[in-house]
């Protein structure tokens, strides 16, 4: 589904949307045929098929398989929030650390609501994340590009929900990747659940839809496309 919909995380504004992850996927297209498609050597070879599945909620095909690229596990996060007079400042800031370069894993950026129906204190929370070095300086930076435009330090967040968030770490569909065990891999290969083998016939479904087997790796299993 986060494949399909080409969803976008917290960590978004430094790794990009979960579409920039896939390396690799395997779908089932409507008339039941297999497509399959891995990372091309090159970016100019051609048209990159794999876009056609993603973010294109399965118009296409459905995605039964992917190999995602994942990331070691950072030596440092820290977690800084930043209230603005109003919202405009906070803006301004953002742009001007996008302006240089800067790369937060989260940037979550909004309006408090107000019960007589205005706009709150406009408030920033900044995450930065990868080695000590890394994080420390473009925190340091951050924080100066901030408080010029009018910000005020509210605390290092850590305890907010955007806080949780940054110290989850990577989650599976079965539960939470334990710590360090992304560290020496750079890619995740999924594969969807299967589907009931028993009812009707191969290659149909019950409500008539077509119904493929997946022929790679050992222990595929059988996939409707609708």
């Amino acid at each position: 589904g986060a494949i399909s919909t080409d969803s976008l995380g917290y960590r978004g504004a430094k790794y990009g949307s979960m579409g920039d992850q896939v390396l690799g996927l395997t779908a089932v297209l409507p008339d039941g045929r297999i497509f399959e498609r891995t990372v091309p050597a090159k970016s100019s070879v051609g048209p990159d098929l794999r876009r056609l599945f993603i973010g294109s909620e399965g118009c296409f095909g459905i995605v039964t398989e992917a190999t995602l690229r994942t990331f070691p596990e950072p030596e440092r996060r820290i977690l800084r929030g930043f209230r603005f007079p109003r919202f405009e400042d906070g803006f301004a800031a953002i742009v001007e650390m996008h302006g240089i370069g800067l790369t937060p894993a989260l940037l979550d950026y909004g309006e408090s609501p107000t019960g007589n129906g205005r706009a709150g204190a406009a408030t920033l929370y900044l995450g930065f994340e990868g080695f000590r070095e890394q994080a420390a300086a473009e925190e340091r930076r951050a924080r100066r590009i901030c408080e010029a435009s009018g910000g005020k330090g509210s605390g290092s967040g850590a305890t907010t929900s955007r806080g949780a968030l940054l110290r989850g770490g990577a989650r599976g569909e079965r539960g939470r990747v334990r710590r360090g065990e992304l560290s020496t891999s750079s890619t995740l290969h999924c594969r969807a659940p299967r589907c009931s083998t028993t009812g009707p016939p191969a290659g149909r479904s019950s409500n008539g839809t077509a119904c493929a087997q997946s022929s790679t790796g050992s222990g595929a299993g059988q996939s409707y496309s609708r």
